[in-house]
């Protein structure tokens, strides 16, 4: 064999190792993407996950919270119209009370007013009774 086939030879076995090299290197570095897609994959579902836990739970809070402000409006809602109905209730008691007070003044007014013509009767020793009365009251004194 002629020593030019022999570079040849050589050559291409080298060639050859190398071209083998590259291709394993070629290979390993795709597999090793593959990990790390493979990877990001993983981490994006677990993210995934955990947003939607925190979602879950996010909206259940929003439900909880939607249901303590119904009823905080329900009780707010009780609330004014017991105090409308306490608030109306009183001033009715209000009215009543100036009526009996106005009442209670005419009464006293025309008591008074009694009290004067019976002293006035008195002092001026005037009977208005009838004939009977004035009898039976002048037999007991």
């Amino acid at each position: 064999m002629p020593l030019d086939d022999r570079h040849d030879e050589k050559c291409s076995i080298k060639e050859f190792v190398n071209r083998r090299r590259e291709i394993f290197l070629l290979g390993l570095s795709t597999e090793t993407h593959k990990d790390e897609i493979k990877n990001f994959h993983l981490d994006v579902q677990n993210k995934e996950s955990r947003l939607k836990d925190k979602e879950a739970c996010w909206l259940e809070k929003k439900n909880r919270f939607n249901s303590i402000t119904k009823e905080l409006n329900r009780r707010i809602e009780e609330a004014t119209k017991r105090l409308n109905d306490q608030f109306q209730i009183r001033s009715e008691k209000e009215l009543e009370l100036k009526r009996l007070s106005r009442q209670a003044r005419m009464i006293e007014a025309r008591l008074e007013q009694k009290n004067k013509v019976e002293e006035f009767l008195c002092a001026n020793k005037v009977s208005i009774a009838p004939e009977e009365e004035r009898f039976e009251l002048g037999s007991l004194r």
